[in-house]
């Protein structure tokens, strides 16, 4: 599938949070999520939504943003100065309470896998 560029959000809600945490971003229409963690979750968001917008979101999501398909945030936790690895790890295991790997459109990540062989 090719690039499908669109005029306006992609995702409706950008959170003011500019801080540390795990966010969702949720399919309007369908209820199925990503989750994602970012040192400045507001940031991170604005930068799902411009490459939503410019036609390059990652694989999983270019059928449903082709479609038309809005999107939103929840922000899942906020977090006071983590390190990288605490960002993935609480990442990893939101990842794992959603099922977001079958259900959504996360793909499997190192430490999500390392953490299951534990």
């Amino acid at each position: 599938m090719g690039c499908v560029k669109r005029t306006g959000p992609v995702i409706l809600y950008i959170p003011e949070y500019s801080g540390a945490g795990i966010y969702a971003l949720v399919n309007v229409s369908s209820g199925r999520m990503y989750i994602g963690s970012a040192i400045n979750i507001r940031q991170r968001i604005k930068s799902h939504d411009t490459r939503m917008r410019n036609g390059y979101p990652n694989e999983r999501f270019k059928p449903d943003v082709a479609m038309g398909d809005f999107f939103t945030t929840i922000i899942l936790e906020k977090m006071d100065s983590p390190t990288k690895a605490e960002l993935l790890e609480k990442e990893a295991s939101y990842i794992k309470h959603f099922n977001v790997l079958s259900d959504g459109y996360n793909r499997k990540s190192i430490l999500f896998h390392d953490s299951q062989n534990n």
